[in-house]
């Protein structure tokens, strides 16, 4: 368990002496050892619980830890949040229909520090924004929690103690590349500090007197990218299925289709297949890899290190995981996604390597495997090689 043992104690203890009061959205929770505690549930995080208490103070609990009636209490709780889940139905679209709210939580021009909140976002600028500018840019990064909080993934964590998610804006591409970001990137996602780092121009925005104004013509396939890098759990993180799932997953909900608060799944695999082989949606990004494409053996592909995924083969490993991820999602099985519901499970329950990909395998050789991408990508109209 990540909180502290002095926050669970003290929660025991208030409960031991009958200090709680009861709150709105608040029970009493009962551990395996048979104490007691008062809190709400925030969010289930596919079996490690956000709970909040009275005082608004959040830790980190595993569902493990319960009793057998609290576990099962969770399985159809909400918490005020959507539990995370891996059985439920994949979305045709996603749509953010709500305003999105933003507050000025401080402005301090001396120090160039100015923050400001979204419901799920803290955004530290080193400029001050307009009201405009922060709605716009906020729908952005709320879509696109909502469309993963939307996908039977487990997705979605928060940050340390169940904080909003940290993004730092830069004036500058200067400033976004002393802080660590990648000089040319649209932004990045840096897991040290949990946050994602982009600079202003990424959102959209442009310089104009006084201030700036959107520009409807940008594209955020990047951004988007991070977002989702930032929602992505630890466990997805691991051997087995560090580079091509922890990217391809990233990769995938970039390229679903996206108008302002609008996310189009696109099951057939159509823009996923533009992206791959050519520059994607109006001809502004994308791999460009052909309609032919020499893929490395999947064995050798799904297990190389992080390191060599983006080494001298990136765009082509990029390509590949995207392929194999939309594959896993919507061709495998009729779409069923048996197993790679699986092989998020076995993650999630702490296996990696090898033996998390024998669960993906389920039963079937690396061979075997290629020969049904193959198959199921020719009918897209891309010819698959895998190559010693």
């Amino acid at each position: 368990m990540r909180a502290s043992l002095s926050v669970l104690s003290g929660i025991l203890l208030a409960a031991a002496l009958g200090l709680t009061v009861p709150r709105a959205g608040a029970r009493t929770w009962t551990d395996t050892h048979g104490r007691q505690f008062e809190a709400t549930l925030v969010e289930n995080q596919g079996g490690e619980l956000i709970l909040e208490l009275a005082g608004g103070r959040r830790f980190r609990m595993p569902l493990a830890r319960l009793c057998e009636a609290d576990r099962a209490a969770v399985g159809g709780a909400r918490g005020g949040l959507r539990a995370v889940s891996l059985d439920g139905p994949w979305p045709a679209a996603v749509r953010h229909d709500r305003t999105v709210q933003v507050r000025e939580i401080s402005e301090d021009p001396e120090a160039r520090r100015f923050i400001y909140e979204s419901p799920h976002y803290r955004f530290t600028c080193k400029v001050r924004l307009s009201d405009e500018v922060l709605r716009n840019f906020s729908v952005l990064f709320e879509s696109t929690y909502l469309y993963c909080q939307r996908l039977p993934l487990a997705l979605l964590k928060h940050g340390k103690g169940g904080e909003k998610l940290p993004v730092l804006l830069f004036e500058t591409e200067e400033q976004y590349v002393r802080a660590g970001g990648m000089r040319g990137s649209a932004g990045c996602y840096v897991p040290a500090k949990g946050a994602v780092l982009a600079p202003l121009s990424s959102l959209g925005l442009v310089p104009v007197s006084g201030g700036y104004r959107l520009d409807p013509s940008r594209q955020n396939l990047v951004l988007i990218h991070e977002l989702a890098h930032q929602l992505t759990p630890g466990s997805y993180y691991k051997p087995g299925a560090l580079g091509w799932f922890s990217e391809g997953l990233a990769e995938y909900v970039a390229t679903t289709p996206y108008t302002w608060g609008y996310f189009k799944v696109d099951p057939h695999g159509n823009a996923a297949r533009d992206y791959v082989t050519a520059f994607g949606r109006k001809g502004r990004a994308g791999r460009n890899l052909g309609n032919t494409i020499a893929l490395p053996r999947l064995e050798r592909f799904m297990t190389q290190s992080y390191g060599s995924f983006t080494g001298h083969h990136a765009n082509l490993n990029y390509g590949a995981s995207l392929m194999l991820v939309h594959y896993f999602f919507h061709l495998e099985g009729q779409g069923k996604r048996r197993n790679i519901r699986r092989f998020l499970e076995a993650l999630n329950s702490g296996a990696t390597g090898s033996a998390a990909l024998e669960v993906l395998l389920a039963g079937r050789s690396y061979e075997e495997l290629e020969e049904d991408v193959a198959r199921c990508w020719r009918a897209k109209g891309v010819t698959v090689r895998f190559q010693p």
